[in-house]
């Protein structure tokens, strides 16, 4: 990669080219290769029950295809945005999706890599996004204008397929064709190439883009970037993907229902709590309806139905401080994102309260039964039956 260290040219890797060779033939292999019922399983077989699927695909994907649809979208974010050679990549890709887009889902479904498309489908679109705003730049804005939104049409149109229809795909991937595809709006025309509904279709896509299942009801949950926890009535934690809606990890460990949740600021720790007062920790009397993580880790604080506010050291899992000054349910407690020394409470008795670390009260009292803080901490948002935002 550096010119300077490798002096003989064919043995010289120059990234932007290399990798625009390899889309190019990976688009190739998947143009020539990709089949419908790849696999040749029956009708509507879901994948956890057919026997020897990973021989299946060995025998039939094998691994040149196999590389060719996991990968080829990793070797498109570095293809340079401009040039001849995008242009080449744009009239590639604009050619193989309207004819192959199914097929390739088919083989990540049969791979087990679904959640691979969703992401490749995101980098497909941000390059676009990038090649257009570079012909807009230099070269024909108006005709680009064009082209970028005939390419986010069908781009969009497949994201909003493969979300909304993810799971039954995961289960069989012969609902692409038979379940999936006939239920599509009218308007995606790119996807329509073999069962077309004349009438009863919606004109667009709906407002909801993925339904995620879980096997109790939903109590809470908090995000960091693109990961989601999620409380539930059975006394798990579940963790999923906020990008493809698939299920990461499930946590257990809570004999009761996991009412709160909160992650760290960097999203390496995540504190819950359940409606018997545990945090993992043992010490309120009531049901706990909220948690924050200091900024340095070192604290959490948890707000509860036995009107108390309890500070626990997140390394020994000792009791810190116990605030008994509201005299109704707590539902909110919040660190300072700037000041690991200071937390913010609300409760049901209408009162909001600053506090230190040792439990003693910080400025005046205001109104409210929730808050929250501003990420910068310069302000915070009170509501309840006056509703109010008040600057700090």
């Amino acid at each position: 990669m550096d010119p300077e260290r490798c002096k003989v040219e064919r043995f010289f890797i120059n990234p932007p080219v290399h990798h625009q060779e390899i889309l190019l033939l990976c688009l190739t292999v998947m143009k020539e290769r990709l089949k419908k019922n790849i696999c040749n399983l029956d009708d509507y077989a879901s994948l956890d029950k057919v026997e020897g699927l990973s021989t299946h695909c060995k025998v039939q994907i094998g691994d040149a295809l196999g590389y060719a649809c996991q990968f080829w979208a990793k070797h498109l974010v570095e293809v340079p945005h401009s040039g001849h050679g995008a242009e080449e990549v744009h009239k590639a890709i604009d050619e193989f999706f309207p004819t192959h887009f199914l097929l390739w889902v088919e083989v990540l479904s049969l791979m087990g890599i679904l959640d691979v498309g969703v992401y490749a489908l995101k980098n497909v679109q941000q390059w676009y996004l990038l090649v257009s705003y570079e012909w807009i730049i230099f070269r024909n804005p108006t005709f680009m204008v064009i082209q970028a939104e005939i390419s986010c049409k069908w781009i969009n149109d497949s994201q909003r397929f493969l979300l909304e229809y993810f799971d039954a795909i995961q289960e069989s991937p012969s609902h692409i064709y038979h379940s999936a595809l006939p239920l599509c709006p009218c308007y995606s025309v790119e996807l329509l190439q073999e069962v077309k509904v004349v009438k009863g279709l919606p004109a667009g896509w709906g407002t909801c883009i993925r339904t995620v299942s879980f096997d109790g009801c939903p109590l809470t949950h908090t995000s960091w970037k693109d990961l989601i926890a999620v409380g539930l009535a059975s006394n798990n934690i579940i963790t999923i993907d906020a990008i493809t809606g698939v299920h990461l990890s499930i946590l257990s460990g809570h004999t009761q229902w996991v009412y709160c949740l909160s992650f760290s600021s960097d999203g390496t720790l995540l504190v819950s709590g359940d409606r018997g007062g545990t945090i993992k920790l043992e010490g309120h009397s009531g049901e706990i309806m909220s948690l924050s993580l200091s900024p340095n880790y070192t604290m959490v604080a948890s707000g509860s139905q036995d009107k108390t506010i309890r500070l626990w050291d997140t390394w020994t899992g000792e009791c810190c401080c116990v605030i008994n000054w509201h005299k109704h349910t707590v539902n909110s407690v919040s660190f300072s994102p700037t000041n690991p020394q200071l937390l913010i409470s609300a409760s049901n008795d209408n009162t909001v309260q600053w506090w230190d670390v040792n439990g003693q009260q910080i400025g005046p009292t205001y109104q409210g039964q929730y808050v929250a803080i501003s990420p910068d901490g310069t302000c915070f948002a009170s509501c309840g039956d006056h509703q109010s935002v008040i600057t700090v």
